[in-house]
């Protein structure tokens, strides 16, 4: 017998607390989307209300080479804007859009990329010059797709803070130091709502 989510308490114990995840979630044989995971109809996708953004990919093959440093500059001044790159060589998913100063932006697929984007603990660590981007992937009635997300995260029990140098360097720590499954918790205990979980972290 599939699950009950009826309201956010529920939901939350059977994907955190009890440790099935969004995975389990779907294999429990739901027979709806549970109503925390569905964006509200103002919100949702419209390619149409999307601006288009042309990005040019980063070849990584070039780091081995005198154009080290500006590839690495590029990775940053892409990390400290968009929150988002491409890197060339890998496949990409296609009809990815990118939340950037509240509107949606379109992020063309580029042949052969493979799509990177920053975290919500990278941008703690960094003290907010890195930006953690909000992104959606759209689905077609036309096309077929498979996107295989790689998450890379801390230990449950890691504190994470801005480093120290970074907050030496900017005067002042915009996050304050947390426990990594803290932040967690408070991330799947409630509703989407784009990056306000970040606001969970800040000092003020």
């Amino acid at each position: 017998m599939a699950p009950c989510f009826d309201n956010q308490s529920s939901l939350f114990n059977f994907v955190v607390r009890d440790g099935n995840g969004v995975k389990g979630t779907v294999d429990s044989s739901i027979s709806k989307v549970p109503w925390a995971y569905i964006q509200p109809p103002a919100e949702q996708i419209n390619k149409n209300n999307a601006t288009k953004c042309e990005i040019l990919p980063i070849d990584l093959l070039s780091l081995d080479g005198p154009d080290h440093d500006e590839v690495v500059n590029q990775i940053v001044r892409a990390a400290e804007t968009l929150g988002f790159f491409q890197v060339i060589n890998r496949g990409v998913p296609e009809d990815v859009d990118m939340e950037k100063k509240g509107e949606w932006v379109e992020i063309p697929p580029v042949p052969g990329a493979l799509v990177i984007n920053v975290g919500d603990m990278l941008q703690i660590w960094s003290n907010g010059r890195y930006k953690s981007a909000e992104y959606r992937v759209r689905t077609t009635s036309t096309k077929s797709r498979v996107s295989i997300p790689i998450f890379v995260s801390p230990q449950g029990t890691q504190k994470i803070a801005p480093l120290p140098q970074v907050v030496e360097k900017d005067g002042v720590a915009r996050y304050r130091e947390l426990v990594f499954s803290d932040y967690m918790n408070c991330f799947f205990g409630n509703a989407h709502d784009g990056k306000k979980s970040l606001g969970f972290a800040k000092t003020n």
